[in-house]
């Protein structure tokens, strides 16, 4: 009987409170989600503008079916079919080449090498990293590069400043913020997944699927979504936490999972309910300022690549925020460009192209 089942509560319904509210419902419990907008998804939310199915924000899985996502709607049984993007074209002032997505194999980097236009003895330092990467097999592995930044990492490998600028970008695009502040224990481990699998994907039906799809599977289950409802407190009694509270009321749960962020979390149960160091470093973090996206939807195609990384020629990271510190437009800046309809064209009405810089 539902009055039997385990009580659990999940705050937010973006992937993986979307993903975690799904297996909690097959594993018979009696799950409430909550989303404090009106709509699902969160940071993977989509929206319809014009006719055009949009993004939120600017995404792909780098490891496409064969990932964690991937992984998770085969477990699920969600209603998702992640499609392989295909090779990818590189972009370096006015020269380009199209990419294979086993971007580690000799092949590649030549192509790499003709674009990027290193010193020629340079190369052997790019190709030391690509084997480190790919010697990368468990935590254990990636341990001493813990409190690294990936700038520094791929700085131990090369000096040639144009592979510098090509592998910070890299590092920059996997993880929204810029190399001198990503973690390089976390860009080796996702770089040799993905250069394992060698696969990138995008979800038909626009990454909104992704949230969807587990909802979906959420609700199939008895599951219970509320949306425009957002959770006001995590009421902790006795050390553990016994429900949350909105504005509709207590809602008593015997597991609360909380996928609103860490400062959210601290916030809506409490500074006291955590270690005070822990506390401390969640206060210390700071939204990141890795990238700007913009959106257009063209009448025309654009390109036929569904992805493209534009590198200005001679762009450093260096001189980049240096502008910006002094309160200045760069000239040129690199973009990573996602045409969605190359590979889902029912995502936009017939003769419109939606395209996402970012």
């Amino acid at each position: 009987m539902e009055s039997d089942k385990l009580k659990a509560t999940v705050i937010g319904t973006g992937v993986g409170g979307a993903g975690i509210a799904a297996l909690l419902a097959g594993a018979g419990f009696s799950v409430k989600v909550f989303e404090r907008s009106a709509f699902p998804g969160g940071k993977t939310a989509m929206y319809l503008r014009e006719g055009c199915e949009v993004d939120a924000n600017v995404h792909t899985s780098p490891r496409g079916s064969k990932g964690p996502i991937g992984k998770l709607a085969r477990v699920l049984g969600a209603d998702l079919e992640i499609r392989e993007i295909g090779p990818w074209r590189l972009v370096v002032g006015d020269r380009s080449t199209r990419l294979p997505l086993a971007f580690t194999k000799p092949f590649a980097l030549v192509k790499i090498a003709s674009v990027i236009r290193p010193r020629p003895l340079s190369m052997l330092g790019a190709i030391r990293l690509f084997r480190k990467v790919l010697s990368i097999k468990t935590e254990a592995d990636i341990a001493p590069y813990y409190g690294k930044p990936v700038s520094d990492l791929i700085a131990g490998y090369t000096t040639d400043q144009n592979l510098l600028t090509f592998f910070n970008i890299g590092g920059g695009m996997m993880f929204v913020i810029p190399a001198t502040d990503a973690s390089a224990a976390e860009f080796l481990w996702g770089l040799s997944w993905w250069a394992r699998d060698a696969s990138v994907g995008y979800p038909l039906g626009g990454y909104g699927r992704v949230p969807a799809s587990f909802l979906d599977v959420c609700e199939r289950r008895g599951g219970e979504v509320r949306l425009d409802e957002p959770v006001t407190r995590i009421v902790v009694e006795g050390g553990r936490a016994v429900g949350v509270e909105t504005a509709g009321g207590f809602y008593p749960a015997d597991i609360v999972v909380s996928n609103a962020g860490m400062k959210k979390t601290v916030e809506l149960a409490g500074a006291g309910c955590f270690e005070e160091s822990y506390v401390e470093r969640v206060e210390a973090l700071r939204d990141s300022l890795g990238a700007v996206t913009f959106k257009c939807a063209l009448d025309y195609k654009p390109m036929d690549d569904a992805l493209m990384l534009y590198v200005p020629e001679g762009w450093t990271y260096e001189d980049y925020f240096e502008t910006i510190d002094a309160g200045c437009v760069p000239d040129d800046v690199p973009l990573y460009i996602l045409s969605p309809t190359v590979i889902d064209p029912a995502l936009a009405p017939r003769g419109q192209t939606p395209v996402v810089p970012f």
